[in-house]
């Protein structure tokens, strides 16, 4: 019987000191900001592990773009979780240029697209190749078939392969669309003069 008696009042002792403890009148309730700290530290993990997936592509040789299809998973799902937070811009801008990797021009021309118009301010609006210019210069040339030409040439920039870069870059030079034949003029130049 005492046995049981000092058992019973360990449990009691544990189960009060184990309670969640009661909120007294005029406390501050701090689990907002706990959930909102979990909610930006979730952003980040996601976006780093997105944006590992992005960086992938060095490694990469050829027109392989497997990585960018990993990084898309992670990006969407950090774009999900950092709504209104600092680095949501980064995220979509990231997303738009794997998007556009992969040949998805529409997916890119709208995350393009979001950064120019509820983003003004970011950095991706400003200087060479801002957000606008590629919504603009993808609207512009989304129907024309030399667009996916100018995407590979791209990713074997990307890979260093510019032999292949060049290549391709030369035969997008036939394009229709005018701002295809403007970039693929300008890196052949770039490219050649890298050399």
């Amino acid at each position: 019987m005492k046995l049981f008696s000092i058992i019973l009042c360990i449990i009691l002792v544990f189960c009060t000191n184990c309670s969640s403890p009661q909120k007294k009148k005029g406390q501050p309730d701090y689990t907002h900001e706990i959930s909102r700290q979990n909610a930006k530290s979730e952003c980040l993990d996601s976006f780093i592990i997105g944006k590992d997936f992005y960086d992938r592509y060095r490694t990469l040789q050829g027109l392989d773009i497997t990585n960018f299809y990993s990084a898309i998973a992670a990006l969407e799902m950090a774009k999900d979780k950092c709504i209104g937070q600092e680095y949501e811009d980064d995220i979509i801008y990231t997303l738009a240029n794997a998007y556009f990797y992969i040949g998805d021009f529409g997916k890119a021309m709208h995350n393009y697209r979001k950064i120019s118009e509820y983003f003004s301010k970011s950095s991706y609006n400003t200087g060479k190749y801002t957000a606008r210019e590629e919504y603009n210069f993808l609207r512009l040339c989304f129907a024309d078939p030399m667009i996916d030409y100018y995407r590979k040439a791209e990713v074997y920039e990307l890979h260093k392969d510019f032999k292949n870069s060049i290549q391709m870059y030369e035969y997008v030079k036939n394009s229709s669309c005018y701002e295809l034949k403007k970039r693929s003029t300008r890196k052949v130049k770039m490219l050649k003069y890298m050399k």
